[in-house]
């Protein structure tokens, strides 16, 4: 192979890559050659034509003595820095570790943000010529990554941290988030391209449908004169029904990870890359909100007045994190730094981490600078109740309120044994009731059922048993029906009626019937077909609301507040918690008559008893709650919000509650100090109390019924 004249150009490549061409040869290529001219520069085509032609190397070759890791240098902010070598894709993945100080080193790296996968699925790669095993995924984003002319700097945590020194791990995931925020760039690894035939899973299609939105979007910023629609225009004819972007993207199991939270809120600037195709974070979300705008079917998030999950609610929750983080920042001062960790731990509940303690740790870095005044430390040694009981000890004592019991809730088996009621179980990451720390539409809440005294929190039994003081208010008498989050199962019966363990022909035929008959509609209205399973699994929703409303009546309640002696007035300030509603002509009052009216269908169906017949029930409320929404679902709706997962209640003095859907009858409603809200007690006949969960009390939420000279000791475990 002849060698470039222009010692200019051979100046700008390293030696490396020139002696690696000499390993690259394709015969054809030398007919090609000899018919065309490239000058000094067919070393050049050579290269491409190679790269063009060849395979990707999936696995290294080389396999040397196996790479041992050696201790970091005493200092608080020491770390490692990977230097990824340059070459082809058809080389095996070399790179040289090195030890560096993080103080030195702002911006002159980047942090990688990707899913590990699974642990078991490792392959070589090559560090300081010996060889490390790292997960397939890590491998094929070096792939990926890697330049051909020069070195690439990096920090990947599975190859950064000796991953088998627990005291390393300890300080460098302490670090993590300084590391993340110091990064010139955080990339978003979503893995290598895909293209699977007759599927949404094609990694070039979605790219270009994100850089047709962001085009779009583009225009509309230079232009103001052009009006977005929803629903409306060409652009939205043609990807109504997309779903590569959703696919691809939007439903990642990158945004469903504990860690990835941190490192994409930190980030100062961040890049999505997957295989060759590449985005930066500041186009997709111009291109993301370009497609909300539209309305595009499979991203919309309110349907018919009821919130559902979509392609962009993880995204939304992303966006909520870094806007709250700005403002945290914003506002060091003013923050109670327990408040603001409590915050983070909420809104990442529902991620997953493969070690439960990260799920705590991955939210440390995160912050206004003043989360360590809570003393939390990651500590690798501790098992995973004791990480989750420190943790709630800490909340507690120094954020002086009791808000983090809001995200403890009944479930049927923890998956942490040992774990105290009082303590949030935060491995688990299935729908619960929103903490009543907020109001229905997440304003922070303004009143105080304690009159904002500070909790005087105590603990025994090693830490196990927290002693509070409170007084009791009155027991539960009567219960209602628990609003369940939605079910998207389109022909299930619901949860009250248990399915028979055999059906009839008859009956299977009316099923099948209906499903045709739904189907053929669907063809002929693209949404509908496309939201189905969304819409029907409202229609038992909304039932729950008719038999609530059925037990409010019968109830006639009596909550102390002279102001709202109307059962009605008491049922709707307690669905909405108590909230106010903003950015309307409307009272909340006026907003809850109008939604009332759209729940009509279902009770006349209701009435009919048509909810016997579980698929005609389901089909006809549907088409009857469209018709009554069709014009506008109201402003009520969204103020619902947190009687998911919750049910209606009744005490002995005639007070509707609000409460967590395990209470029993017999439990007790108890005001606490430092409580925001009442809680949910059940005794234990060894003096101690079980925690249940939070309860909205119309009447009494702001201190209106609290004795601070009542208070006695309470021993809850």
């Amino acid at each position: 192979m002849p060698w470039p004249k222009d010692l200019a150009l051979k100046k700008n490549l390293k030696l490396l890559i020139l002696d690696k061409m000499m390993l690259l040869y394709v015969t054809n290529l030398d007919l090609i050659l000899g018919h065309l001219d490239f000058g000094g520069y067919n070393w050049i085509f050579r290269l491409m034509w190679n790269c063009l032609l060849l395979k990707d190397r999936e696995s290294n070759e080389k396999v040397a003595g196996p790479y041992y890791y050696t201790t970091l240098s005493g200092a608080a902010s020491a770390f490692r820095l990977l230097y990824l070598l340059p070459g082809t894709r058809q080389d095996d993945v070399e790179c040289l570790l090195v030890d560096s100080d993080l103080t030195a080193e702002t911006e002159s790296y980047e942090a990688i943000s990707y899913v590990w996968g699974d642990a078991s699925e490792t392959t070589p790669i090559q560090i300081n010529d010996s060889t490390l095993m790292v997960g397939t995924n890590l491998r094929c984003a070096l792939l990926n990554l890697r330049l051909l002319d020069k070195p690439r700097v990096l920090w990947a945590d599975a190859i950064c941290i000796n991953q088998q020194d627990t005291e390393e791990k300890i300080q460098q995931v302490s670090l993590m988030g300084d590391i993340y925020h110091t990064a010139k760039q955080t990339i978003i690894w979503l893995g290598d391209a895909v293209a699977v035939p007759e599927t949404d899973d094609n990694t070039g299609m979605a790219f270009q449908v994100l850089n047709t939105l962001k085009e779009a979007a583009n225009e509309v910023k230079n232009n103001p004169r052009i009006k977005v629609e929803p629903r409306k225009g060409e652009l939205f004819r043609k990807l109504r029904f997309d779903s590569y972007a959703e696919h691809i993207f939007l439903q990642h199991t990158w945004w469903g990870r504990a860690w990835t939270a941190q490192e994409i809120v930190l980030a100062k600037d961040a890049l999505f890359v997957s295989g060759r195709y590449q985005m930066g974070w500041d186009d997709f979300c111009d291109a993301v909100y370009h497609g909300i705008a539209l309305d595009l079917t499979s991203w919309t998030q309110n349907l018919f007045g009821n919130n559902i999950e979509s392609a962009v609610t993880a995204f939304h929750e992303v966006q909520a994190l870094r806007r709250r983080f700005l403002e945290f920042t914003a506002d060091r001062d003013g923050n109670n730094s327990a408040d603001e960790l409590l915050y983070y731990l909420i809104r990442t509940r529902h991620r997953e981490a493969t070690d439960p303690r990260d799920k705590v740790f991955s939210v440390l870095g995160l912050g206004s600078g003043k989360l360590k005044d809570v003393g939390i430390m990651p500590d690798y040694r501790s098992p995973v109740a004791e990480v989750y009981c420190d943790a709630a000890r800490k909340l507690i004592t120094v954020s002086g309120n009791l808000d983090v019991l809001g995200v403890c809730y009944p479930l049927k088996q923890s998956a942490v044994p040992g774990l105290p009621s009082w303590v949030p179980d935060w491995s688990q990451t299935e729908f619960i009731a929103k903490p009543l720390v907020t109001d229905a539409v997440g304003n922070p809440r303004t009143t105080h059922a304690s009159r904002r005294l500070r909790a005087n929190a105590r603990w025994e039994d090693d830490g196990k048993t927290m002693v509070i003081q409170g007084h009791l208010v009155d027991i539960v008498s009567g219960l209602a029906a628990v609003q369940h989050e939605y079910d998207y199962s389109i022909w299930d019966v619901t949860d009250d009626e248990p399915a028979e363990e055999e059906e009839d022909t008859d009956s299977k035929g009316v099923r099948e019937s209906f499903a045709e008959a739904w189907q053929a509609l669907g063809e002929a209205f693209g949404e509908v077909k496309k939201i189905w399973p969304n819409v029907v699994a409202g229609v038992p929703h909304l039932e729950v609301y008719v038999r609530w409303e059925q037990f409010v009546e019968e109830l006639k309640p009596t909550n102390p507040d002279p102001k709202a002696s109307d059962p009605m007035t008491i049922y709707a300030k307690t669905l909405c918690t108590g909230a106010v509603i903003q950015g309307s002509g409307q009272t909340m009052e006026e907003a809850f008559q109008d939604w009332r009216k759209t729940l009509s269908p279902i009770r006349r169906l209701i009435s009919w008893k048509v909810d016997k017949v579980p698929v005609l029930f389901k089909t006809w409320g549907f088409i009857g709650h469209v018709k009554s929404t069709w014009e506008s679902y109201g402003e009520f709706a969204p103020y619902l919000a947190q009687v998911v997962e919750r049910r209606l209640g009744t005490t002995s003095k005639g007070y509707l509650c609000l409460l967590p859907k395990g209470t029993l009858a017999e439990d007790q409603i108890v005001l606490v100090r430092g409580g925001r809200v009442p809680v949910v007690l059940r005794p234990r006949g060894d003096g101690s109390a079980q925690f249940i969960g939070e309860a909205y009390v119309h009447g009494i939420m702001d201190g209106e019924a609290f004795v601070e000279d009542s208070c006695l000791d309470i021993k809850l475990r």
